[in-house]
Formats: C-alpha cells, structure tokens, sequence
C-alpha cells in the first residue's frame, strides 16, 4: 500500500512493502513508486510491525530513470535488533533527486537472523518544480 501527503512544498510517500502480520525478506524492486513531480529527498524513516533479533535489517532506495538506476542512500536505512523504528539513513546528495518519470524502488538488502515482521518506508521529498 502506498500513500502520499502534500503539504506546501512537501511531499511524503508512504510505502508498506510488507504487511505487519508477514517476516521480511531479502528482496529488491519491492513495490514501484512512479513519481511525478520534481523534488529532492531529504529523508528515509524505516518502521517494522515487531522487531527483528539478532543483526540488522538494511534497506536501500533505488531510483530508476529511463534505463540508468542509481541507489539514493550513500548510508542505507538499518533497523538494528529489537527496534521498530530508524531514521537512519544517510542522503546520496549526488542522487537525491527526482523528477516527473522516475520509479523509485525499495530493495531489503540484509534481513535480521528472526526477520521484522512488517515493513514501511517513509520518503521526505521537498519539491522543486
């Protein structure tokens, strides 16, 4: 399920590749976002239904623009043992943007040893056209 908030310059999408009732799992291009506006994220806020244990689940944002793709994060979101929640991740500044066209793609790179169940992204995009 995806959602999008407006709000004056803002955009927030929010995205539930996982419901909380289902363990994560290693996976990339978990639900496409097609984009269409221009704007710049600012950032990426990872929520679990219940807490992993043991290792950290890492997730990264991909941004595909006609046939080049590039990752959006120079430091991926990661969600350590026994926590639900991690505004993490650090901004590629080189590879913050978007523009109308653009698919956004979240891929789970690494999953805790007893996987989180449940999986939501938050994007921050602050608008530039």
């Amino acid at each position: 399920m995806t959602n999008w908030f407006v709000h004056g310059d803002e955009i927030w999408i929010s995205i539930s590749p996982y419901q909380e009732d289902t363990n994560v799992a290693v996976a990339d291009g978990l639900d496409m976002i097609p984009i269409g506006f221009a704007g710049n994220l600012y950032e990426v806020v990872q929520f679990a239904g219940d807490a992993g244990t043991t290792g950290t689940q890492e997730v990264q944002v991909r941004r595909r623009r006609v046939a080049a793709e590039v990752d959006m994060l120079s430091t991926k979101s990661v969600l350590t043992a026994g926590d639900q929640f991690t505004d993490s991740a650090v901004i590629d500044a080189a590879n913050d943007d978007v523009i109308e066209g653009d698919r956004l793609f979240i891929d789970v790179d690494t999953v805790n040893t007893t996987p989180c169940k449940g999986l939501s992204m938050l994007l921050k995009f602050k608008r530039t056209d």
